[in-house]
């Protein structure tokens, strides 16, 4: 069973300057050889917070206005807002990669406007053998 450690003004001093030099609490946590929870319960208790977001950047002028083109999916100012504060947060846009520029747009919309249209999925082979139940009504041949 794991020892209980005996936190004193010392270790907590030692806590708080760790963590104002902007050490992760896993860090802190392997330098006090403690489990990861305990050190940040303990600076939780000694009023040791997550250091502050950076203040975001302000809006681009030509982005407020009202009647401006929506933004393409992956622009960094949509993108950032849909990830703020998730794991995803300073992560870039994923595939596919978002145009550069104007006419990179428009050669990835004539592509894909080009591309022939995927047929619709098959149904059910319990429904197109006519099983009953199967979702198809089955006809049945009149008894003689």
């Amino acid at each position: 069973m794991p020892q209980k450690h005996a936190w004193n003004t010392r270790s907590d001093a030692r806590l708080a300057r760790l963590r104002r030099r902007g050490f992760s609490w896993e860090t802190i946590a392997f330098a006090f050889r403690l489990n990861r929870t305990t050190v940040i319960r303990r600076g939780m208790r000694i009023g040791l917070r997550l250091p502050p977001r950076p203040l975001p950047l302000p809006p681009d002028p030509g982005l407020t206005d009202p009647a401006r083109d929506p933004l393409r999916a992956g622009h960094p100012l949509s993108w950032g807002l849909l990830t703020a504060g998730t794991l995803l947060e300073g992560v870039p846009y994923p595939w596919p990669p978002a145009p550069q520029d104007e006419e990179e747009e428009a050669s990835v919309c004539a592509a894909r406007a080009e591309e022939p249209a995927r047929a619709a999925p098959l149904a059910p082979a319990s429904a197109r053998r006519g099983r009953a139940g199967a979702g198809v009504e089955v006809a049945h041949a009149p008894s003689a």
